[in-house]
């Protein structure tokens, strides 16, 4: 039907123009949050774009509901605003027609959704997380600048070099001091590079002409000795690689079944997702009515702050299940079915509006014509 094609394009256009305007804002604020760790040394800067297509699969999910709430409110807005849906209410098409179309158009969206929150987002995470390991293994050592001392080994050793070349490798001026068993071991010399080990997950320090100082603090039996080359390793620091494993990063299959609560709570959480999809189609049909002087964009505003407690209230209830302050088949579905409620009683009152106008606007109207 070229209505429902009508109604379709410009929904979906909407939708795209603010998904991306949405993650332009998520991602710069990532961008920025990544660049500062990079200038600290503590994100090597090769993982920067990787961590930000892995952030944006994972935030897809959470922003592409909320962008067809808005998408839909800003449509239907515009119609009634140009007095579209008077046209339309004109010719036997009214709001039942809306629901029914935008949410079969809806039920789309929500497979999309699902496939993001119950697959690929948790792949993301687990893929991120093999990324976080793998820049904590490097991290010691990497974003090292000219002229700046660098800790590595937990503050066990300091790192200092006068000059860095173009390939972030090799160095010159090198100035290394290491605390072992009590012992202290300087290191000084002209030139040098750092290599990244994959396989043992640690950095090696290669220098070449210089001199080592080694010995106890507070005693004068220090060893002086010339070197024409010599190698440091340095080891990931094991906090950062032996984190927990997050809930976002256990697969999908994994949580089915399973009786643990915590992981109950997760599996309903991501189930939220395409749900969640499904129930703000309606209820943005009948938050958009608005008459021409309102404007297209009056109930923007409200709509964010419904999406926002919705959002809030099912993390919320994702805490009082793992919690044990809701009961386990309460869960977050009552959120839903809260949201729900709320959709039948607009639905109730637009079309008990729409079919008895009230007294005061029915006088009016007769006074009017008499």
């Amino acid at each position: 039907m070229l209505l429902t094609r009508y109604i379709y394009r410009d929904i979906i256009a909407a939708v795209f123009a603010l998904l991306t305007v949405l993650l332009l804002i998520f991602l710069s604020h990532r961008f920025v949050r990544y660049l500062t760790q990079a200038s600290m040394g503590d994100l090597p800067s090769e993982f920067i774009y990787k961590f930000l297509g892995l952030k944006m699969l994972i935030i897809l999910g959470v922003l592409l509901p909320l962008a067809f709430f808005l998408a839909i409110l800003m449509t239907l807005g515009r119609l009634y605003n140009d007095n579209e849906i008077a046209a339309m209410s004109a010719c036997g098409i009214g709001l039942p027609f809306l629901i029914k179309r935008i949410t079969l158009l809806a039920g789309f969206f929500a497979l999309l959704v699902g496939s993001l929150s119950l697959f690929l987002s948790p792949w993301a995470a687990q893929q991120q997380e093999r990324l976080e390991k793998e820049a904590a293994s490097v991290s010691n050592i990497a974003g090292i600048a000219s002229g700046r001392f660098k800790e590595f080994n937990r503050g066990d050793g300091v790192f200092y070099v006068e000059k860095v070349a173009k390939d972030g490798q090799t160095m010159e001026n090198i100035f290394i001091a290491i605390n072992r068993e009590g012992k202290q071991s300087v290191l000084v010399a002209k030139k040098g590079q750092h290599i990244n080990d994959i396989e043992h997950q640690s950095r090696v320090i290669s220098v070449d002409n210089g001199y080592r100082y080694q010995g106890t603090v507070g005693q004068s039996d220090y060893e002086i000795t010339s070197f024409k080359a010599h190698s440091i390793r340095i080891m990931p620091e094991e906090e950062k690689i032996k984190n927990m494993m997050d809930l976002d990063t256990i697969d999908t299959r994994d949580l089915w079944g399973n009786d643990n609560i915590v992981y109950r709570a997760e599996l309903q959480m991501r189930l939220s997702a395409p749900l969640m999809l499904l129930l703000l189609a309606p209820l943005a049909v009948l938050m958009a009515y608005s008459n021409p002087r309102q404007g297209r964009y009056a109930k923007i505003l409200t709509a964010v702050l419904v999406y926002f407690v919705y959002g809030n209230l099912l993390q919320m209830s994702q805490k009082w299940m793992e919690n044990g302050n809701v009961p386990a088949y309460l869960g977050v579905w009552w959120v839903h079915v809260l949201l729900l409620v709320l959709v039948i009683v607009l639905g109730y009152l637009r079309h008990t509006l729409l079919k008895k106008p009230k007294p005061l606007f029915a006088f009016w109207a007769t006074g009017k014509n008499g």
